[in-house]
C-alpha cells in the first residue's frame, strides 16, 4: 500500500495537487484530524467509499479515479495474501459485505461446491480444512467463518439478485464429506437451481474444454475475485484481467449442461451415492 506506486502514494499526491493539507482534507470529509495521515502512511486501509470521497474533494479526474480503484484492488489482494487468508473469519466477513452489495454474481468452481451453495455440514469441512492447515485457529473462529458463508447463502433467496454458478462435474462427485451429507448438499443445489433468479451449470466429464481449469473465481457486478488456497487477487471490472476471466466464464458456460439437464445430472450423482454415513473403503474397486 505504501510502495512508490501504491494506493497511499497516489492519494497523497492527489491531496497535494489539490493544495490541501491533511487537516484541511479531513475537515472537509468530516473525519478525525489524524485519519488522513494514517491512510497516507499505510496504517489504515480506506474503504471504497472513503477513496471516492477523497477523490471528489481533491478533484481527481476519471482516469485518476480508475487508477485509485485499481490500486485499492491490489492493496486488498496484498493484504489478504499477507494475512494468509485461507478462509479466516475476517476474509469471510469481507466476502459477505461484498456479496450484500452485489446484484449480479457469477461463481466458478472446478471441484468444489461454491460457497454460496454450501450447506452447514459441507461448509464446516471446507472451513475447518483450510483454516486448520493455515495455522493456529479456534473453534469459535471456524464457526464464525461458517456463519458468514450461511449468511451469503441466504442472499440467494432475494429475487432482486441474480446468480449464475458453474461447477465441474468433479465438484458433484468428489467426497469431502460423508455420503449422507453429500446427498443433502447435492439435493440443496438441485433445489436452488429451480429458483427463478438462479442458474446452475455443470461442465460434464467428456467434453472438450476451450479453457484450462486453473483457479476458482467469482465475479461481483464485474469485479473479479480469483482465489488460490492461500491468496486472492481482485481485478477492477474494466481491467484486462477481468475481461479475460469474464470471457473464460462465458466460454465454459457454453460447454455446460444447464437448467433441467443440470438438475438431472445432479440427481444421477445422488442416486449413485452409497447408503449410510461412512464412505466404504472398497468403493469403486472392481
Amino acid at each position: 500500500m505504501v510502495s512508490p506506486q501504491g494506493l497511499s502514494t497516489h492519494l497523497r499526491q492527489a491531496r497535494v495537487r489539490a493544495g490541501l493539507t491533511g487537516r484541511a482534507l479531513a475537515a472537509q470529509l468530516g473525519w478525525g484530524e489524524y485519519k488522513v495521515s494514517k491512510i497516507e502512511n499505510g496504517r489504515q486501509m480506506p474503504t471504497h467509499e472513503e477513496i471516492m470521497a477523497w477523490a471528489d474533494k481533491c478533484g481527481v479526474d476519471a482516469d485518476g479515479l480508475f487508477k485509485l480503484e485499481e490500486l485499492q484492488m491490489q492493496a486488498l489482494a496484498q493484504h489478504f495474501a499477507w494475512a494468509n487468508r485461507a478462509n479466516t473469519p475476517a476474509v469471510q466477513h469481507d466476502y459477505t459485505n461484498l456479496a450484500k452489495e452485489t446484484i449480479d454474481t457469477f461463481g466458478f468452481e472446478a471441484d468444489l461446491i461454491p460457497g454460496h451453495l454450501q450447506i452447514v455440514g459441507y461448509a464446516r469441512r471446507v472451513c475447518t480444512e483450510l483454516m486448520e492447515r493455515s495455522g493456529d485457529t479456534t473453534e469459535p473462529e471456524i464457526e464464525d467463518a461458517i456463519s458468514q458463508r450461511m449468511e451469503r447463502a441466504a442472499l440467494i433467496y432475494d429475487t432482486s439478485r441474480n446468480y449464475r454458478f458453474l461447477v465441474g462435474e468433479a465438484a458433484l462427485r468428489y467426497w469431502y464429506v460423508e455420503p449422507d451429507v453429500m446427498r443433502a448438499q447435492l439435493a440443496h443445489v438441485a433445489v436452488v437451481a429451480d429458483l427463478p433468479n438462479v442458474q446452475i451449470g455443470v461442465v460434464p466429464f467428456g467434453v472438450e474444454l476451450p479453457v484450462i481449469l486453473l483457479n476458482s473465481f467469482t465475479i461481483f457486478d464485474g469485479l473479479v475475485a480469483v482465489e488460490t488456497r492461500t491468496t486472492e487477487a481482485r481485478y477492477h471490472p474494466d481491467s484486462d484481467e477481468a475481461i479475460v476471466y469474464r470471457n473464460a466464464a462465458e466460454d465454459l458456460w457454453n460447454q455446460a449442461v444447464v437448467g433441467p439437464d443440470a438438475i438431472k445430472l445432479i440427481q444421477q450423482v445422488v442416486a449413485e451415492l452409497p447408503q449410510g454415513e461412512q464412505i466404504p473403503l472398497d468403493w469403486g474397486e472392481s
